[in-house]
């Protein structure tokens, strides 16, 4: 198992690493909020750095992994000029082996998560991914910043399994 997966309720995933705690670190709180809200790609490189020094941890089982960054819906990608995720994803796979393949698309809105109970959160991500790829590996990693209650993470890999992925698990900054 991963990190904090106790904590979670993630049916669909087999393993979550963080990097850190979120309200263990203010430095990485103000980087991933001056990478999603203020638009600063300059952080990119350093968050990834962290983010990478985390797969050191990753048991042997899943050293084979494939990161597919969660996807943003195009209209919020448009609105913000870039998916931090994919960001995160290429930026970890420059500073290992661990290859990105986009994997997934969000084929429906489903607002913002911020300031949604864990039920709302749900509700919206339910059935809001699509599997696009037309050979999918046996083990995923999404990849994200942060994961609250795993509501999203859990579509996600809902949506691999569905297509075939035997192991999902989730790589994020900050869990909180």
């Amino acid at each position: 198992m991963g990190d904090h997966l106790d904590s979670l309720e993630v049916p669909h995933l087999s393993l979550v690493l963080a990097a850190n705690a979120y309200d263990k670190s203010e430095e990485l709180q103000h980087a991933i909020h001056a990478l999603k809200y203020l638009r600063k790609q300059s952080v990119v490189p350093a968050l990834g750095a962290f983010l990478a020094s985390a797969t050191l941890r990753l048991p042997p089982l899943w050293r084979d992994a494939v990161l597919c960054p969660v996807p943003l819906h195009w209209t919020r990608r448009f609105s913000r000029g870039f998916n931090q995720a994919a960001l995160l994803s290429r930026a970890v796979t420059h500073h290992t082996s661990i290859p990105t393949q986009d994997l997934l698309r969000r084929h429906r809105m489903t607002g913002r998560q911020v300031g949604r109970n864990r039920i709302e959160r749900l509700e919206a991500m339910d059935g809001a991914f699509t599997c696009i790829a037309k050979e999918v590996p046996p083990t995923v990693l999404l990849v994200d910043d942060v994961i609250t209650t795993g509501a999203t993470m859990d579509a996600c890999a809902a949506a691999l399994k569905r297509a075939g992925v035997a192991r999902v698990g989730g790589l994020v900054l900050a869990l909180g």
